[in-house]
Parts: C-alpha cells; sequence; structure tokens
C-alpha cells in the first residue's frame, strides 16, 4: 500500500461553535476538529493555537528560505517544518 500525501486544509482557520473550521473562498467553511482541554481557558488556548498553525508553517518555510538565503543554519526549523507536515 502506497502512502498518498495529502495536504491541510488551507488556512486561514476560525474558531465556530467551539470547533475549528478552515476558510476556503467560494466553499463553505469545512470543519477540521474539536479541541480538548483541561476545563475552558485550555480548550480555548488549543483553539487558538490550531488556528495559528497554517500561518506559523508559512512563517517558518519562510524563515527557512531567508536564513538558507543568508548562510545561516535552518536544519531546526527545517525539522519542524518536516514535523508539521508528517515528514
Amino acid at each position: 500500500m502506497s502512502a498518498e500525501k495529502v495536504a491541510h486544509t488551507p488556512g486561514p482557520w476560525i474558531i465556530r461553535h467551539g470547533c475549528i473550521y478552515g476558510t476556503v473562498p467560494e466553499r463553505d467553511p469545512e470543519y477540521i476538529c474539536e479541541p480538548w482541554g483541561r476545563g475552558h481557558a485550555e480548550t480555548q488556548a488549543n483553539m487558538r493555537l490550531i488556528c495559528a498553525a497554517p500561518d506559523l508553517l508559512a512563517l517558518a518555510k519562510r524563515y527557512a528560505r531567508e536564513c538558507s538565503d543568508a548562510g545561516l543554519d535552518n536544519n531546526h526549523i527545517l525539522e519542524v517544518i518536516r514535523k508539521a507536515e508528517g515528514k
């Protein structure tokens, strides 16, 4: 069985009715997940972090390119990107 590469739901992601949704122009919001936590405050913090994920990944990729262009070590940031992309 071969592994199929699947991309994440494009951002931005939003919180609606306690769930995370991806917003894609011209389409209805796509359900992503319903985060949990040990209490309301932790659940809200988890939702904010999850919603920031697409922007954080894009920023990490930009930072890795800029480090590479400047001749700086970008191995750690590349490892984080691979982790986020399931590699």
